[in-house]
């Protein structure tokens, strides 16, 4: 298994990373790593302008892919069945591993998901508060979450059965119900934010 964070910078990716390899004694490798040891092989101070220097330098020589070829390359020759990867960034890095990786799949988990998905969660639920009963909110808030907790275990069974196209055909539906939802709840406090602006004139 190899287990790669992503996200922005500051949302916690090698903190998280650095706690499931101390908790479960997984090696951990990053792109960084990477750099640091070709800048020492090349004789420099490991300084942010020096390293930036060595990764334009090996990116140029060698293409894009490079560093995350040559991660995908120490995993391979490692002992372990289990290794942590920190630095990903493009998806084509996402891509290099998944086609060329130990194991022909991958998925992609952002850490700073879980961050907008918890203000966007609050910022909806304040907005339906102005058009629907705190009891209609309560009851259909659990009935999402239990929604969701069938849907996750049964991820497996879902996948198999609908396949690859039926997911995507799924996603792209549910992304327009999605788009539909937000813009009315936008334009619905928009009104009312008007409204209530013109009163107090």
């Amino acid at each position: 298994m190899v287990l790669a964070a992503v996200g922005k910078n500051g949302t916690g990716k090698d903190f998280f990373l650095e706690y499931v390899a101390k908790t479960y004694g997984f090696p951990m490798i990053s792109i960084g790593d990477v750099v640091r040891e070709l800048a020492t092989a090349d004789g420099l101070e490991l300084t942010r302008d020096n390293l930036h220097a060595t990764s334009k330098k090996y990116m140029t020589a060698n293409g894009q892919t490079f560093f995350p070829e040559l991660i995908v390359k120490k995993i391979k020759e490692s002992d372990s069945p289990n290794f942590l990867v920190s630095g990903i960034r493009p998806p084509s890095d996402i891509e290099i591993f998944k086609n060329q990786g130990p194991i022909k799949e991958a998925t992609l988990v952002p850490l700073v998901f879980p961050l907008l998905a918890g203000a966007g969660a609050f910022t909806t639920l304040l907005s339906l508060r102005s058009e629907y009963a705190p009891v209609n909110i309560v009851v259909a808030l659990i009935l999402n979450m239990v929604w969701v907790y069938v849907v996750l275990k049964l991820t497996d069974r879902i996948e198999r059965f609908l396949g690859k196209g039926g997911i995507y055909v799924i996603r792209k539906f549910f992304g327009i119900i999605l788009l539909a939802i937000s813009a009315r709840l936008f334009t619905a406090n928009l009104t009312l934010l008007i409204e209530q602006f013109q009163k107090a004139q």
